[in-house]
């Protein structure tokens, strides 16, 4: 079982543990690094397991860094964790780089100083049913266009600042999830600005009590479908940048503090089967606009709003009677 071995290295500055084979598999073996260089970052930075070539399988395996990351994934290396801990280190639970590929099936990222996840510079990671909480940054970090990440059915909750931010990766699924009661935005999305590049996919996920808002998307594409988006701090969603496509569909936005939708200068929205509702007002309190829209004026006739609920569209027209009637605020 878990951390029935335990095996503890003081380290002058590289990994406890290096996998460099194909067919290695480690079951059963809690790993402690301590001490090491602290001045280097990201690859060079310390780390308990590195796994830079070949093919690594491990289970029910606890890895901690006192100083650094619980598990780099570099270059050619690729490592299966199945119930394992990567936790409680002093930078990040686990970072996969430069082509490195991780697949992650029910672990446990959380407590660490940084991020639980860091992926960038063309890292490939899977998470499924995994715990990603109270991580002291961001719960699931992306980074750069050729980076491929995908998140199934994982608990992403209670970290100090965004639960997920999405930065121009080259491919990004969010789904089945639940992203509730981190300290900022529950989901950020800022987009690749190419054209032709695949939308973040957002789809079946429960993203609520967030302190700020629910899900935010900037300069991207996005495809947001069948979510409960709810009861955050500040708005359900809020979408701009004069190149996005956004399509919002058969997805539950009500109770957030501030505007339910909120939409900002894109080139195109699509709004399809959704429940959109603004939360109650207490008395005395200034009332909240449920569907908020302002498309690009730069844009034209090249703005395109296509809306297919009729109960957003009543909002839409009743807050622009409102609007009308007060010039000076509209």
């Amino acid at each position: 079982p878990r951390g029935e071995c335990t095996v503890t290295i003081c380290s002058s500055g590289a990994s406890t543990v290096l996998s460099l084979a194909d067919g290695v598999r480690i079951r059963g073996i809690k790993f402690v690094h301590t001490g090491g260089d602290t001045s280097g970052r990201g690859r060079d930075g310390p780390r308990c397991l590195e796994v830079c070539d070949g093919r690594l399988v491990v289970e029910k395996c606890f890895f901690s860094s006192s100083t650094g990351s619980a598990v780099m994934c570099v270059g050619p290396g690729s490592v299966a964790l199945r119930a394992c801990g990567l936790a409680e280190s002093g930078r990040c639970g686990l970072i996969c780089v430069h082509g490195g590929k991780a697949e992650c099936v029910g672990c446990d990222l959380s407590d660490n100083a940084l991020n639980g996840a860091d992926v960038q510079s063309g890292g490939h990671v899977s998470l499924g049913q995994c715990n990603v909480c109270r991580n002291r940054q961001t719960g699931v970090l992306v980074a750069d266009l050729r980076s491929f990440v995908r998140i199934d059915g994982v608990a992403i909750t209670d970290n100090a600042r965004r639960g997920v931010t999405a930065q121009k990766s080259g491919s990004f699924v969010l789904q089945n999830s639940t992203v509730s009661r981190n300290h900022n935005v529950g989901v950020i999305g800022i987009g690749p600005w190419e054209e032709q590049s695949e939308p973040l996919r957002i789809v079946g996920n429960t993203i609520s009590d967030n302190h700020s808002t629910g899900l935010w998307l900037q300069r991207g594409n996005a495809h947001v479908e069948r979510n409960e988006i709810s009861g955050n701090g500040d708005s359900g969603v809020v979408a701009f940048g004069p190149s996005n496509t956004i399509t919002l569909k058969y997805s539950s936005l009500c109770n957030n503090a501030g505007t339910a939708v909120s939409v900002h200068s894109l080139r195109c929205v699509e709004v399809e089967g959704c429940r959109i509702g603004s939360k109650p007002r207490h008395l005395g309190e200034e009332e909240r606009t449920a569907f908020m829209l302002a498309m690009h004026p730069r844009l034209g006739k090249g703005s395109i709003c296509r809306v297919l609920d009729d109960a957003v569209c009543s909002e839409i027209f009743n807050q622009w009677r409102y609007d009308e009637a007060r010039p000076n605020k509209g």
